[in-house]
């Protein structure tokens, strides 16, 4: 993501082959094989998890006045996408796999286990708190996103398979204090937000 943002906020589409993402109605690659694999089992490679800004916002607040994510405008968009070449495999499954892999605490996001399911501002779930004092804020919403590749075999002897898929785990609610220095222990998708929503110079861009 650039850093050019300041003022305005162009909400930028994510359809990057390299990234698995699909450019729009959540139909998945058909197998170049046209055929099914029996009972696939998967081995998981590659895989990547990186916190991304998907809505942000940049207004000033005055002292006392309520800093919320309640309303963002959309950044960038991911879709959860499963692409397979080789014998078929039905991509719910394939992301029942990639979960397993993560483990318990790493889980896929409520609605990111669903081929075709789009990252979306949701206004039902948000934060809030009173501004410390009268500034620019920056609220935004990121997502721990998560790219892989994936080798697959299966029982009825099919030539294995090999394929990619993107989902993401859960969201994060941001709030930063442009005129202020970054607070301990900021995590990447908080710098990542000061750097797109705060003015160069501002001491929450370091």
């Amino acid at each position: 993501m650039k850093r050019a943002l300041r003022t305005a906020i162009a909400m930028a589409v994510i359809a990057a082959t390299a990234a698995g993402c699909t450019s729009g109605g959540g139909a998945e690659k058909p197998s170049v094989l046209g055929k099914s694999c029996d009972r696939p089992s998967y081995t998981w490679l590659n895989v990547s998890q990186r916190p991304v800004v998907t809505d942000l916002r940049n207004r000033r607040y005055t002292k006392g006045q309520q800093v919320s994510t309640k309303k963002l405008t959309e950044f960038a968009r991911y879709r959860v996408s499963v692409r397979a070449e080789g014998p078929g495999v039905p991509a719910e499954e394939v992301l029942r796999s990639l979960e397993r892999h993560l483990g318990p605490a790493g889980g896929l996001a409520l609605g990111a286990e669903k081929p075709g399911a789009v990252t979306q501002d949701d206004p039902g779930g948000y934060a809030a708190r009173p501004a410390e004092k009268t500034g620019n804020y920056v609220t935004a919403r990121a997502i721990d996103l998560v790219d892989a590749d994936f080798r697959y075999t299966c029982a009825n002897s099919s030539p294995a398979g090999l394929g990619h898929a993107v989902s993401w785990q859960s969201a994060e609610e941001i709030m930063v204090t442009c005129g202020a220095a970054p607070r301990a222990g900021r995590d990447e998708a908080e710098a990542e937000a000061a750097r797109l929503g705060c003015r160069k110079g501002d001491p929450a861009v370091a």
